[in-house]
């Protein structure tokens, strides 16, 4: 389970979300036979950390992403 959905948050939704940033030129994506993958783009993922260091939630973001990273990690390892 992914952090979204651990807030609530339904795979529709993410996807939705998802498809909105790639419509509005915010995410950009590789699709091949198998699989699809996403990239933030370089001034979207600035954008973004600028304002998370506005608000002071830099090191919260990032401890989160590692805790889910590290989560996912070990799931793998299982």
């Amino acid at each position: 389970m992914g952090p979204l959905q651990e807030l609530g948050v339904g795979t529709g939704e993410i996807f939705d979300a998802i498809a909105g940033l790639v419509e509005k030129s915010l995410i950009a994506t590789r699709i091949d036979e198998t699989q699809a993958q996403y990239r933030l783009l370089d001034t979207a993922r600035a954008c973004a950390l600028e304002k998370l260091e506005e608000h002071a939630e830099v090191n919260v973001v990032f401890r989160r992403h590692a805790e889910y990273v590290a989560g996912y990690l070990e799931e793998l390892r299982c």
